[in-house]
């Protein structure tokens, strides 16, 4: 059974911090699945369990994660090529 649970409103002006634990899932150790904790000032705010997530190479992620003029700024160094990303859905 998955655990979703909101304990305070989420605030857009506040910085959060997230605690994981994962475990690999099956023999090829491309999956894991775990518990995701969400904290502002030290305190949970919300805690996500058994979501499990499709491992990605990390030049990948840095694509999806930079702000916006360092994604643009990395585009145009290097050619385009097609990426493909997995997302599971929580169980």
């Amino acid at each position: 059974m998955a655990v979703h649970a909101l304990l305070r409103a989420l605030l857009n002006q506040c910085d959060y911090q997230t605690y994981v634990k994962m475990q690999a899932v099956g023999n090829d150790d491309s999956t894991y699945s775990g518990d995701v904790h969400v904290l502002r000032d030290g305190k949970i705010v919300a805690i996500c369990g058994e979501v499990t997530f499709q491992k990605i190479a990390r030049r990948v992620l840095r694509c999806y994660f930079l702000p916006l003029k360092q994604v643009q700024i990395h585009r145009k160094a290097t050619p385009s090529k097609p990426q493909v990303m997995t997302l599971l859905k929580a169980t």
